[in-house]
């Protein structure tokens, strides 16, 4: 069919079949670690390799997904959007193909990281930055 993974497997395949065959008996679970690790291994070079993956500073190993158990399903997508400095104040803008918002103290982008850290900094007082964020 012209399917080049096909075709290289059908290859290895045939190429197989001139190698002697061993008498040795390896049960499957001999080989189920490593084919764990090789898919692992696989996964994460494609997680590398992803380009404007902002996931990937926050869960920079693929299969190590560290949860919050003491958090709520809503918090923890909170917490991950945070993480990646996505907010509904931040970024509704795209959804309605609107200007990107701007502080009105600053006049510079907003920015999760704006809102967090350089705001309270500037001592901007009774600003509920849990309102801004949801």
């Amino acid at each position: 069919m012209n399917i080049p993974g096909n075709e290289r497997a059908d290859t290895a395949a045939k190429a197989a079949l001139c190698l002697p065959v061993t008498s040795m008996k390896l049960p499957a679970s001999e080989f189920k670690p490593c084919t764990c690790r090789f898919c692992l291994e696989e996964w994460q070079d494609i997680w590398n390799s992803a380009a404007n993956n902002k996931l990937h500073a926050i869960y920079p190993t693929v299969g190590k997904c560290i949860h919050i158990n003491l958090v709520s399903r809503r918090n923890a997508v909170i917490i991950n959007q945070l993480k990646i400095g996505h907010s509904h104040l931040t970024h509704s803008y795209i959804l309605y193909g609107e200007d990107q918002p701007t502080c009105t103290k600053c006049d510079t982008v907003l920015t999760v990281k704006h809102i967090l850290f350089i705001l309270p900094n500037s001592g901007m007082s009774g600003l509920n930055t849990s309102l801004l964020l949801l």
